[in-house]
C-alpha cells in the first residue's frame, strides 16, 4: 500500500477526526486487557509516553487510579491532544508528531504506550527504536497491534475500493502477523516479556480468557481460519496482539 507523505498524513488526520466509541464488547475487552497490563507495569509517579494517544480515553482508562502521572501524548491531530486533559489525571503534555523523532531525553520515560497505532505510522520500525531510546533501562512498553492473515490486506483494499476511498488513506498503512510484530519489537532492542492474542470474535462468540482463545485456535486449525494472525491463515473478527516488553 502506498504510504503518503507526512504532510498528507497530518492534513488527513486533522480533517478526519475519527474516534472509537468503545461501546462494543470487543472494544471493552481490549480496554480491560490494556488496563491490566498497564497497572502491572507502571511504577509509582510514572512518566508515561503514549504514541498515538488519540483523545486520551484509552490511556486515561488504563492509568486510572495511578498517582503522580506525568503524561506525554503524541498525535497527528492537535484537536485530539487538547482533549487529553479531560481524560487523563495529572500533568499532561502534547506533542504533534508520529513518534519517529521525539524531543525527549534518552532514558527519561518509565512507561511507553502504543495502542493500535503502529499500523498507522509511516515507519513503525523507526518509531519502535525511538521508544527504546527514551525508555529507562527498567522501563516497560505496552503495545497492542491488530493482526492480519494472508487475505486481510487485499480484502481491506477491496473494501476501500468499493467505498470509493483513496487506498493510500485506508485506515492501516501496514499489516502485521504475530511473527512480524514480534520480530520488529526485538530488532528495535526490546526483550518481549508477554505476547498474548486477544479479541477473537466469531458469530457473536467472545472467549473471556487468553487460554480459552488459544484452545479455540488449536481446535480450529483444520479450518485454516488464522485466529492468531499467522501468515498462512485468515483473520476472523478483530484479533490483536498485546505485547509487554523492556529494553535489552
Amino acid at each position: 500500500m502506498i504510504v503518503p507523505s507526512k504532510a498528507e498524513l497530518f492534513a488527513y488526520y486533522h480533517n478526519n477526526d475519527t474516534r472509537e466509541a468503545f461501546h462494543t464488547l470487543p472494544q471493552r475487552r481490549r480496554l480491560a486487557v490494556i488496563r491490566d497490563a498497564v497497572q502491572r507495569c507502571s511504577p509509582a509517579n510514572p512518566v508515561v509516553l503514549d504514541v498515538g494517544c488519540g483523545d486520551g480515553y484509552s490511556a486515561g482508562y488504563a492509568l486510572e487510579g495511578l498517582t503522580g502521572v506525568r503524561f506525554v501524548g503524541v498525535e497527528y491531530s492537535f484537536a485530539k491532544l487538547t482533549e487529553c486533559r479531560r481524560c487523563i489525571s495529572g500533568h499532561v503534555h502534547g506533542l504533534i508528531g508520529d513518534g519517529e523523532i521525539l524531543p525527549l531525553r534518552t532514558s527519561s520515560v518509565d512507561l511507553a504506550l502504543c495502542f493500535e497505532t503502529m499500523e498507522h505510522l509511516p515507519n513503525p520500525a523507526k518509531a519502535l527504536v525511538e521508544l527504546r531510546r527514551v525508555l529507562k533501562p527498567e522501563g516497560r512498553t505496552v503495545l497492542t497491534i491488530p493482526l492480519s492473515g494472508r487475505l486481510h490486506e487485499p480484502l481491506v483494499k477491496l473494501y476501500h475500493w468499493l467505498q470509493r476511498r483513496p487506498p493510500k488513506f485506508a485506515e492501516h498503512l501496514h499489516f502485521f502477523t504475530r511473527s512480524l510484530a514480534l520480530r520488529l519489537i526485538r530488532e528495535a532492542g526490546f526483550t518481549v516479556l508477554e505476547a498474548q492474542c486477544h479479541g477473537f470474535e466469531f458469530f457473536g462468540l467472545h472467549p473471556k480468557t487468553h487460554e480459552r482463545y488459544a484452545r479455540w485456535d488449536t481446535r480450529m486449525r483444520w479450518f485454516q481460519m488464522g485466529l492468531t494472525g499467522k501468515p498462512e491463515r485468515w483473520q476472523v473478527g478483530h484479533t490483536f496482539l498485546l505485547i509487554v516488553a523492556r529494553p535489552v
